[in-house]
């Protein structure tokens, strides 16, 4: 898994394909809020850069977002 993020999409019950999780080794990860629902990140493995945007569809929803380190 060297040289590009490996991405897999999964298919809900109503056929909606979204995105499921994002796999990358050896790189530089940059994660910005871009407002109360919305995060980009930006993903940058040698010369190459991967950007992935998050966000709500309804501007209303209030972001969650929690960060822990493993012992």
């Amino acid at each position: 898994m060297t040289g590009q993020p490996v991405i897999r999409y999964a298919t809900r019950d109503d056929g909606t394909v979204e995105l499921d999780e994002v796999l990358v080794e050896n790189a530089s990860i940059h994660i910005e809020k871009m407002n109360t629902a919305q995060w980009w990140i930006g993903i940058r493995i040698g010369d190459d850069m991967w950007h992935i945007n998050l966000g709500a569809v309804n501007p209303r929803v209030k972001d969650y977002a929690h960060i822990e380190q493993d012992a």
